[in-house]
């Protein structure tokens, strides 16, 4: 497919290095309203192989897709008539005004003080237009933030103003990158959505914070990070078909899982090491969601023996020796992080301090700082002093992952039942920023107008119930009920990985 970079794109990219938080937009074929066949590739936004050169970031990738999109809306729902949006002619619309007023003082490619302060004064003043045509009820406090955060983006930081100073020779370009700015920075989740939610009595309970005004669609969407290509979605879907018949001759071989389950008690011996939740700082969820699912397989594999304070398995070791050697923070599919550990093992690992893990830990390679330059597969062991080497330090479960599309008839009969007799599986979802708040209940996702789909999400299947799947995020301890969550079956539609029994019986326990 042909790829267009426009100022879109490249205000993206700068926009990840100024805020540090990779970001998908949301598809417009994608919503809340879909069905779950319909999102289910990369959450609504197919990934092309071309897209996925490892010079662009997802957030990158993610715009020249959505520039693809023809029939993304330019106008705002509830723009009031005789606002200049749509045309992109030389009238005297608002934003036509605003464009002429930065295109004459920051005509160099030098920034002068002329020009900050024109773009300080358009930055404030084009906020206010997008606001009123939004037709969003926000509180001042998040109003505040969002004013803040559009205009830092478009006035403050040096690299973007220079960039933008090249773009603005043509008006289409500067709308387009104004328009999509407004866009990443909105509130992920606001009161009035949480207010819709509540009232539409899904089945679930969303809580506001405070804090949540200080959170953008942008940095939430770089708390996500499944990806799934367009031919990766196919042949899941066909090789899923394929296997049925003898999928449902096991069935018949089995007693169906009925009732309420949970791991972590099932195998108490390893109840503190199923109980673990981390924190990603990335879109590596992938990672996050493997690890769990390693430490916890592995413990019950071994009886208990891995466990105790340091029984963490290093996530940060799995995405920096991914095979595919993309970067640290790039997305991925679900079945890349079991593939790795297969390749290269993976030794102990703490998580950051947002995890739940007590003080004083001691592992091998603990959670990296995203913003780290040159993470790549470590060596030795990244953790000072610690007492035994990294050859010594790593598990081998000897996996065989297997991937299965969730529209498969079979596919949730056999996440339950590979769940019920080995442990922990990874699911695949699409996520919508409703999830970000959600606090109890059976999630399924809102059909609120402003409910905005932030791409694929891996997340730890733990156990299931009558018509929910029980599952442990990695947004922290203090997200959901303890880091955990129930979900509908019918979101989790992208993709289910079934790890296979752990094969190797022989680790490195006790750890240190």
């Amino acid at each position: 497919m042909a790829v267009r970079c426009g100022c879109w794109a490249l205000l993206a990219g700068l926009a990840l290095t100024s805020l540090a938080a990779p970001v998908a937009e949301d598809a417009a074929e994608c919503t809340a309203e879909s069905s779950a066949e319909s999102c289910a590739i990369d959450g609504g936004l197919a990934v092309d192989s071309a897209e996925r050169d490892g010079s662009l970031n997802m957030l990158q990738r993610r715009g020249l897709k959505l520039q693809e999109q023809q029939d993304v809306a330019q106008r705002p729902a509830g723009a009031p008539e005789g606002i200049d949006w749509d045309s992109s002619h030389h009238g005297n619309g608002p934003i036509w005004k605003h464009w002429q007023r930065v295109a004459k003082n920051c005509n160099t490619t030098v920034v002068t003080r002329k020009c900050r302060r024109a773009l300080a004064g358009t930055a404030t003043r084009v906020f206010m237009l997008l606001k009123h045509m939004e037709n969003h009820n926000y509180t001042h406090t998040e109003i505040r933030h969002f004013r803040r955060r559009f205009s830092d983006l478009l006035k403050q930081n040096s690299t973007v103003i220079q960039d933008v100073t090249a773009a603005i020779a043509e008006y289409p370009k500067w709308k387009e990158a104004v328009f999509h700015i407004y866009e990443l920075m909105r509130p992920a989740v606001t009161r009035q959505l949480v207010d819709e939610v509540n009232r539409q009595k899904l089945g679930w309970t969303a809580h506001y914070r405070e804090s949540m005004a200080q959170d953008s669609l942008m940095s939430v969407i770089g708390l996500t990070g499944l990806e799934l290509t367009d031919s990766e979605a196919v042949a899941l879907f066909e090789e899923t078909k394929r296997a049925e018949p003898e999928d449902l001759l096991q069935m018949s071989k089995s007693p169906e899982a009925m009732g309420s389950f949970d791991a972590r008690d099932r195998w108490p011996e390893c109840g503190s090491v199923l109980r673990h939740v981390r924190y990603q700082d990335c879109q590596n969820c992938w990672s996050h969601a493997t690890a769990l699912v390693t430490e916890s397989r592995v413990c019950i594999a071994s009886r208990g023996k891995l466990n105790g304070r340091d029984a963490w398995l290093s996530q940060s070791f799995i995405a920096m020796c991914r095979p595919d050697r993309k970067d640290y923070c790039a997305g991925a599919s679900g079945s890349l992080g079991f593939l790795t550990v297969n390749t290269f093992g993976v030794p102990t690992g703490a998580p950051n301090s947002r995890g739940n893990a007590p003080t004083g830990i001691r592992t091998c390679v603990p959670q990296a700082k995203p913003n780290l330059e040159g993470l790549r597969c470590p060596a030795t062991c990244t953790e000072y002093e610690y007492p035994r080497s990294l050859e010594s330090d790593l598990f081998y479960p000897r996996f065989s992952p297997r991937s299965l599309s969730p529209r498969g008839s079979a596919t949730l009969y056999m996440a339950k039942q590979s769940i019920l007799e080995e442990g922990p599986i990874l699911f695949g979802m699409t996520v919508f920023s409703d999830f970000w708040s959600y606090h109890s209940g059976i999630y399924v996702p809102s059909k609120s107008h402003s409910n905005r789909n932030m791409g694929g999400h891996a997340v730890t299947g733990m156990g299931f119930g009558e018509n929910y799947f029980l599952c442990v995020n990695s947004w922290g301890p203090h997200w959901g009920m303890a880091g955990s969550f129930q979900v509908a079956p019918q979101a989790l539609n992208l993709v289910v990985v079934l790890p296979g029994f752990v094969r190797d019986s022989s680790f490195p326990t006790p750890v240190p």
